[in-house]
């Protein structure tokens, strides 16, 4: 298992697992993957398409990328300076599903199968940036520890099915 970080300040290595101090760019021109994951992560990329393009050449016969990020969508629409996934300055971009497959096909590889995984997070987070109070304000140790308590609330309950409802519509 390989993962590549170009702000660590050297390389990590635990037997099979390893971590370089790398970017796309200088990896090791033959080196080969038989799945490279984007796990949120190209969404902070100056170049998105470059990236994949540099990941195609490091892929396998039949090996695969896997790109989860945060797609303008319902939740956007609803909150819109206010959407948590906005989160500038970290995030540059922000595809949607259209931008998304046009980014793909223009590095020259194809969608084979698509998923929505959002989940409550994308209200609560937002609904606290609508009401002006930044994430870096909520409580950090008893926050997330709340929200697993309210997990069975009747309004954790409905945040959570909207959020279903909308991954199966492809809106989350």
């Amino acid at each position: 298992l390989t993962g590549i970080d170009p702000y660590i300040g050297s390389d990590i290595n635990r037997g099979e697992f390893r971590i370089l101090n790398s970017d796309l760019e200088n990896l090791v021109a033959d080196k080969y993957f038989d799945c490279i994951m984007f796990h949120h992560s190209l969404e902070h990329m100056l170049d998105p398409l470059q990236a994949l393009k540099l990941a195609k050449g490091h892929l396998s016969q039949n090996g695969i990328i896997i790109v989860r990020i945060p797609l303008v969508s319902y939740a956007f629409k609803k909150y819109r300076e206010n959407w948590y996934s906005l989160d500038p300055p970290r995030h540059i971009y922000i595809n949607s599903l259209k931008s998304t497959e046009i980014m793909v096909k223009n590095a020259g590889l194809k969608v084979d199968t698509y998923y929505f995984d959002s989940g409550p997070e994308q209200f609560i987070v937002s609904d606290a940036y609508a009401k002006d109070i930044a994430k870096s304000e909520m409580p950090n140790e008893g926050y997330y520890r709340k929200i697993v308590r309210n997990f069975i609330s009747p309004t954790y309950q409905k945040l959570r099915k909207n959020a279903e409802k909308l991954n199966e519509q492809e809106l989350g």
